[in-house]
């Protein structure tokens, strides 16, 4: 679907989105990563005493996200000076409360379906999810549930949102139509997951997410989902 005359030029290619992406997943955390664990191959102490550990890997994922967040916010701030746009052009609109509640609680009711799906694929594979019930106390004392809850319940929704539904999803509408930009920004949004089990979700999850996005015409709803959704996993993984 093309722009109409009266709208303004969308400030960011599919190109530049899709290079957005793969900066912050996974040239950034590999980049973050990389010296840490080249240190550690050649042996060297400081790295042997700081390396990468069960306790501490959530920590690390964490920081690399703060630091793809920042680097990611001042790219975008800068394109958006540079065309004269606002934050309004990437769906951060005002919303229909009442609206955004329906389309929210309607997504349970997916996820039933979505675990029943699951549920049958891993059982054909034999795939057996991994017991963490020993190992629950200690997660919740650790701090291990808190660093997971922050990655996933806040800052991944407000980053991801942003660049697959409000940049890569706009973009690629706008040039093509709706059905290609909800395929092909939900591909990638289920790639970048690398998990068997959350790339089956999010390929399910993007194309609501876009859904309610085209909608409500903001993406604050998709974000607050997005939000609940990983809460919700997090809290459930962590509770085995």
């Amino acid at each position: 679907m093309k722009n109409r005359p009266n709208q303004p030029t969308f400030p960011f290619t599919i190109k530049s989105c899709l290079g957005l992406i793969l900066l912050y997943s996974p040239v950034i955390p590999v980049l973050f990563f990389s010296p840490l664990l080249i240190a550690k191959f050649f042996g060297y102490y400081l790295a042997l005493r700081i390396g990468i550990t069960k306790s501490n890997f959530i920590a690390y994922v964490i920081l690399s996200q703060v630091v793809s967040a920042i680097i990611l916010y001042w790219i975008i701030v800068r394109r958006l000076k540079l065309t004269r746009t606002s934050w309004t052009t990437l769906g951060l609109r005002k919303f229909g409360g009442w609206r955004a509640i329906k389309y929210i609680a309607g997504w349970p009711l997916v996820i039933i379906a979505i675990s029943i799906l699951i549920l049958v694929v891993t059982s054909l594979f034999g795939v057996t999810p991994p017991d963490n019930s020993k190992n629950a106390a200690t997660n919740l004392l650790s701090g291990k549930l808190l660093l997971g809850l922050v990655l996933v319940s806040l800052m991944a929704p407000l980053i991801e949102e942003i660049l697959f539904r409000g940049m890569l999803f706009t973009a690629v509408s706008a040039k093509y139509s709706y059905s290609y930009g909800i395929a092909l920004s939900s591909l990638i949004f289920a790639v970048i997951h690398l998990n068997p089990l959350q790339m089956i979700t999010a390929l399910i999850f993007g194309p609501y997410l876009c859904w309610m996005y085209r909608r409500l015409n903001s993406i604050y709803p998709g974000m607050l989902l997005h939000a609940l959704h990983n809460a919700a996993v997090t809290l459930l993984f962590f509770s085995r």
